[in-house]
């Protein structure tokens, strides 16, 4: 799609911070795409706007005075799905950031990042129909999805938490008195457990607890 052929869009802005608002909104109106851009101190402001104004797209902050932004992104989403929302903050929050992605947010940028990624994310969610959440902000929910996929592995394995441990220790690399050493546990615990864990998984070499540990999704080559 080319610039002059994207349809143009209605943007709101909501932060608290006067000099956040004029600066977002002087880049905003350069844009080619770009109908309006209005600005608002708080949810109130923006909830009276909507029901003037069709918006295609909110910037929204997470820390507002009194208020949490992401509290109002799920009034948003529940009053229209269609309607893009872009989480924006100062900080790269583990838990805002995934949080953000739990409800359902259209992305999630940090306010000291360069103008073009804020017309990245503004294209890739709009025009795109895709999230755009910033680099860090991205891994940190593939790094969740991965984990939460070890979980939903082990609660179907028959190998024990401790057992799952030294399975991981045995992946990269480690031997027995290692593990042992680690563990704070004595060499023959060590081996037992070993030998435990090749006898649950049916293998009967280390390069076979390492497959089943890669195909399982308890451990990944990096």
């Amino acid at each position: 799609m080319k610039q002059n052929d994207k349809p143009k869009i209605n943007i709101a802005v909501v932060d608290d911070h006067y000099t956040v608002l004029s600066g977002y909104q002087s880049i905003l109106e350069k844009l080619d795409y770009v109908n309006s851009v209005h600005g608002f101190a708080n949810s109130k402001e923006l909830f009276d706007a909507m029901k003037q104004t069709n918006f295609d797209l909110i910037l929204l902050d997470i820390q507002l005075k009194d208020e949490d932004g992401l509290d109002i992104c799920k009034i948003i989403k529940e009053y229209n799905m269609n309607i893009k929302v872009i989480m924006q903050s100062s900080f790269d929050n583990e838990n805002y950031i995934l949080e953000a992605h739990k409800i359902n947010a259209d992305g999630y940028i940090l306010k000291g990042n360069s103008p073009n990624e804020l017309k990245l994310a503004i294209e890739r969610v709009v025009y795109h129909n895709e999230k755009y959440f910033t680099p860090v902000a991205n891994q940190l929910i593939l790094n969740e999805h991965s984990l939460n996929i070890q979980k939903h592995n082990r609660s179907k394995t028959d190998l024990s938490e401790r057992e799952i441990e030294i399975m991981l220790l045995i992946c990269k690399g480690k031997v027995d008195k290692e593990i042992a050493e680690i563990l704070n546990i004595s060499e023959a615990t060590a081996s037992t457990h070993r030998q435990n864990i090749m006898k649950k998984i049916g293998c009967h070499k280390i390069a076979e607890i390492i497959a089943y540990a890669i195909k399982n999704g308890f451990y990944t080559i990096s």
